[in-house]
């Protein structure tokens, strides 16, 4: 099955994601899957395939690194970009190791953010559509 759209999953139990980026996401022609319990999200990867990840570190299910390490280490999942957030700049150095294709301090950017997903699905930090 091909998508028309590519698919942000995002899941963070902090939902750090404001409404007003998910909404420029969605403009800019993303399908945006919200899922706060990271172990809801990863049974769900059995039956879908995101073009991108964004995750927090934190969860009340599932830590953050152990879902990155996870997801890295599926061979069906692992070439999906994952972005990481997180209020722990000491962390950066783990997510990395574990594979985390980006990682993004919070209070997140917005403009850093959509940065980073343009070019985890585009190879592009800017997209020639404008919002």
């Amino acid at each position: 099955m091909t998508r028309s759209k590519p698919l942000i999953a995002i899941s963070d139990n902090e939902l750090i994601l404001p409404a007003p980026l998910v909404g420029i996401l969605r403009r800019k022609g993303y399908d945006v899957l919200i899922v706060p319990d990271k172990c809801k999200l990863f049974n769900l990867l059995s039956s879908i395939k995101p073009d991108l990840i964004i995750t927090g570190i934190r969860s009340d299910s599932l830590d953050g690194l152990e879902f990155l390490e996870s997801v890295k280490s599926s061979y069906r999942l692992r070439e999906i970009p994952v972005i990481i957030l997180s209020s722990h700049h000491g962390m950066r150095t783990e997510a990395e190791r574990l594979g985390a294709d980006e990682f993004l301090e919070k209070p997140v950017d917005v403009d850093e953010l959509e940065q980073a997903v343009d070019y985890r699905l585009t190879g592009s930090p800017w997209l020639a559509t404008e919002v």
